[in-house]
């Protein structure tokens, strides 16, 4: 991956000085960009907001003498180039704006965003002219989530980039990876009751190679000392403590999954109790009936005989039944319990699996070819 940066908090504003192009995109989003950005903004007794001290959605400081226009579709981020004038900012954020409104009406016609993206960018380069687009200086990145694994607070970005086609084929890598965690086109919560523990493993194992790839390129870190933060060591211990931080939560999700589960198992004995009484309790009104019909009319020996056959039959049919929902209660048990010692190996599979990896990580430090005392002295200290 080529004209990489590292992700820096940046705050987006446009400018007076640019092209009259750019003006004219200003003075048409008047509305939406009021002139409270100035000194007096917030006097009025209104609420800090969370837009930087600005108070613009979409403007983001830097250094806190600069300014960079930031917006989102999506996971899809659009960023500017940072600079020092807060106006400059503002056409820029102008500009992103027509784009990013460009693209979610196409997305919104039906529209795939990819080819919503390029056309947008192409129409908004023949609005405001190929030098604004060039002062722009835009870059892309990705903000993703991974609330099973590390926390539903929690997002990675990657890396800015310049090339348009590398971060919409990144994006669509991410966006297939989400859609096999997705139900009915949407990845909500309670993946435990759709999805496996291994799958849940799999798809992280898969997110993270490609979100280390996205970070660090392929090939292109091979000469990148392990202890910069730049490197793949450094990114998947980062990724590493992530998920360490949130295994509490996972536990917290497991165990709760496992409780349901035991309730719904409950649930249905409870059930099958009842259908049992209320069987029984049909079947001792209907011999108390017959008592009383054969009380008032004496019967033959022979219809007697045929009464108790059919009476000891009913008694044996219903024997059978109670020993069938006896059986059935302790299959439900030995499944309930199967399914807790299942999920059980699988959190110590993948605690053995995390294990095993972190060991193979320190053996391929140790082992590297470029290994100097002093990395080991600090690894020690470590």
């Amino acid at each position: 991956m080529s004209e990489q940066e590292p992700d820096t908090h940046v705050i987006v504003s446009s400018g007076a000085n640019g092209p009259d192009k750019t003006l004219s995109v200003m003075q048409s989003l008047e509305e939406e960009f009021p002139p409270e950005v100035g000194p007096g903004s917030g006097s009025h007794g209104s609420r800090r907001s969370s837009h930087g001290r600005t108070g613009v959605r979409g403007i983001v400081m830097a250094n806190n003498t600069s300014y960079a226009a930031c917006q989102h579709i999506g996971i899809f981020g659009l960023e500017s180039k940072i600079e020092p004038d807060l106006a400059t900012a503002l056409d820029h954020l102008a500009i992103i704006t027509v784009l990013k409104q460009r693209v979610q009406h196409g997305v919104l016609d039906g529209g795939n965003f990819e080819d919503c993206m390029r056309r947008a960018w192409v129409e908004t380069e023949s609005e405001v002219g190929v030098e604004a687009m060039e002062d722009l200086g835009l870059k892309f990145f990705l903000s993703l989530r991974k609330s099973y694994w590390i926390g539903r607070h929690m997002k990675v970005t990657t890396p800015r980039i310049a090339c348009l086609e590398t971060a919409l084929a990144y994006r669509r890598r991410f966006a297939e990876l989400q859609q096999a965690l997705s139900h009915r086109g949407v990845v909500s919560p309670g993946l435990l009751n759709r999805l496996s523990i291994a799958d849940l493993e799999d798809n992280w194992h898969r997110f993270s190679a490609l979100y280390i790839e996205a970070c660090c390129g392929l090939g292109e870190t091979q000469n990148i000392d392990a202890s910069s933060p730049k490197s793949r060591e450094a990114v998947a211990k980062r990724l590493a403590t992530l998920m360490e931080a949130n295994s509490a939560e996972r536990e917290k999700q497991l165990r709760a999954w496992n409780c349901r589960h035991m309730l719904l198992e409950e649930r249905l004995q409870r059930q099958a109790a009842r259908k049992e009484r209320a069987a029984l309790l049909r079947n001792r009104r209907a011999m108390s009936r017959e008592d009383r019909n054969k009380a008032r009319h004496p019967k033959l020996p022979s219809e007697l005989v045929k009464n108790l056959v059919r009476r000891w039959e009913r008694l044996q049919s219903q024997r059978r039944r109670r020993e069938a929902a006896v059986l059935q209660q302790e299959r439900a048990k030995q499944r309930a319990a199967a399914r807790v010692e299942l999920k059980q190996r699988a959190a110590a599979t993948v605690e053995l699996r995390r294990c095993r990896m972190e060991r193979e990580e320190r053996w391929r430090w140790l082992n590297r070819p470029d290994l100097t005392m002093a990395d080991l002295l600090g690894k020690r200290g470590l």
